[in-house]
């Protein structure tokens, strides 16, 4: 076996491992475990003591709702009434152990056929989970980062099936599940009407049954959501966001309160702390003046504080698209279409009011990271990675883990 094959085989031993004992430990913020058990009950409202007490819960008629797309409760319907018929709590963590799983498998399936070789695509499909904002997001199970764990999963899925057998209804209903799960993800369906747009653009018969099979799921899964939203809040409009922290006190709503829920306002904020904060010092906690502290480091010198750093500090293989848009956006319509589809998702989530909390980097990301690693591997000259490309996702990963780390610790 060549040394490169070792190298990343290695790697993802260690990562697959250290994932799965995070996954398996942490066992706070399952509030979407607990949605399942109120709907096995009948119920839509957190039926659990203490629910008031849920981060992120939205109080009204004196009940304790989740503002979060419904769609990951429902999933997990049938893994927490086996773990009741055994008498233990099916936590999240159990599942987001085989979204992982899946989210690598479709990951290197892709970059397969792209024409990379077996050892390039695990590269790749290593450097997609890992040497990624994914990570971080992959090895905690908390409530909001498996919704976004679950609809990176539908989109892959989407994108599998888009590249193998490209049957369009099926497309459509896997992001039916995405909408249903997390909004700023299921925009993603711009990419899937893009070519049929562009390839069908004379045949308006074939072109209007592609765009009803893709679009035909998300109106059933809107109307859904809106009986949904109605059963809970009296109306089909009111999806909890707006309501959030209103059970328990949360610190970010003044942002909320005072910049809105989606604003234009908001995006000078949002892109510095997307793509320009970066790290910030550990200091020795010692006051030399009033309100000054020596500029001394102590270990472990570097962290990531509040509300993460840069999407390509933690991403530094996708440096890699820039040269993709500028050298293929006039021959590939792929890049053009997912060019076009990450640039819409990135600027919605640049209008929204909140950048994240406790994460390494710009977690929202992820709702876009799918249509980046498809210009990611329209990147290499011959479908080959580099030896640049093989040290940038190798150490990525370590120098992620350890930013990890940090906040897990900090």
């Amino acid at each position: 076996m060549h040394k490169k094959h070792w190298i990343i085989v290695i790697h993802l031993v260690v990562f697959f491992l250290l994932a799965t004992i995070f996954n398996i430990l942490v066992k706070q913020q399952q509030q979407f475990t607990h949605l399942a058990e109120s709907f096995l009950s009948g119920r839509l409202d957190f039926t659990q003591e203490g629910s008031h007490a849920f981060d992120d819960a939205a109080l009204y008629n004196a009940r304790v709702w989740w503002h979060m797309g419904p769609f990951p409760a429902v999933a997990l319907m049938l893994p927490v009434l086996f773990g009741q018929f055994l008498g233990v709590l099916m936590q999240q963590g159990y599942v987001q152990i085989f979204l992982l799983m899946g989210v690598f498998y479709f990951a290197h399936s892709l970059a397969k056929k792209h024409k990379y070789s077996h050892v390039d695509a695990l590269y790749l499909a290593f450097a997609f989970c890992f040497s990624s904002v994914a990570l971080s997001i992959l090895f905690v199970p908390w409530s909001w980062y498996f919704s976004q764990i679950v609809a990176l999963t539908l989109v892959m899925t989407a994108l599998y099936e888009y590249f193998h057998k490209k049957r369009y209804l099926v497309v459509g209903m896997l992001m039916a599940l995405v909408l249903m799960t997390r909004a700023t993800a299921a925009l993603g369906i711009l990419f899937f009407l893009i070519e049929p747009i562009v390839r069908y653009r004379t045949n308006w018969s074939q072109l209007s049954r592609i765009i009803l099979q893709l679009t035909a799921p998300m109106v059933f899964a809107l109307i859904l959501l809106g009986v949904y939203n109605f059963m809970r809040f009296g109306d089909i409009f009111t999806t909890g966001y707006l309501l959030v922290g209103s059970a328990n006190a949360s610190f970010n709503r003044f942002e909320l309160d005072n910049f809105g829920l989606f604003q234009l306002r908001n995006i000078p904020t949002n892109f510095y702390y997307y793509f320009i904060h970066t790290l910030d010092p550990v200091r020795i906690e010692r006051e030399i003046l009033p309100g000054l502290n020596t500029h001394v480091l102590k270990a472990p010198y570097i962290q990531v504080w509040y509300p993460g750093t840069s999407f390509f500090v933690v991403s530094p293989i996708f440096l890699y698209i820039f040269a993709t848009v500028k050298n293929k956006w006039q021959k590939s319509q792929q890049v053009r279409a997912a060019a076009t589809t990450s640039g819409v998702i990135i600027f919605v989530l640049l209008t929204y009011y909140w950048s994240g909390a406790k994460q390494v980097g710009p977690r929202y990301m992820i709702d876009a990271l799918p249509f980046l690693y498809l210009l990611l591997l329209c990147a290499f000259k011959n479908h080959k990675l580099t030896t640049v490309a093989y040290t940038t996702i190798i150490l990525s990963a370590w120098f992620n883990l350890y930013l990890f780390m940090t906040t897990m610790t900090g």
